[in-house]
């Protein structure tokens, strides 16, 4: 992620939906993350609650979380080493010129 490093430190909740079942309400997966980056004015550390496809921003950077495995089963109960996590930095779209209006 250039000049971040994301590191998931903990489930705070899993209340998704189990793929085996039907369910009403979708649920959300919430993970507590510490992000690290640089910048002209040094190193620093945010940690922040952040949910499943929600953006969250820091020091001028976004990043999302885009996904978690594995799904949830009805059966099971997800062990905290057996999830792997997706991350997205969505700053670098915010940048560049403004779009040119049509005449």
């Amino acid at each position: 992620m250039g000049d971040l490093k994301v590191t998931p430190l903990k489930v705070v909740e899993d209340s998704r939906c189990p793929i085996n079942a039907r369910c009403v309400w979708a649920g959300r997966l919430v993970v507590r993350t510490q992000i690290d980056g640089t910048a002209s004015a040094g190193n620093w550390r945010d940690t922040a609650n952040i949910q499943l496809g929600e953006t969250y921003g820091t020091h001028g950077r976004i990043i999302a979380l885009t996904s978690g495995e594995p799904g949830k089963m009805t059966n099971r109960e997800t062990q905290p080493e057996e999830y792997r996590f997706t991350y997205e930095r969505r700053d670098d779209r915010l940048g560049g010129p403004p779009p040119v209006p049509p005449r």
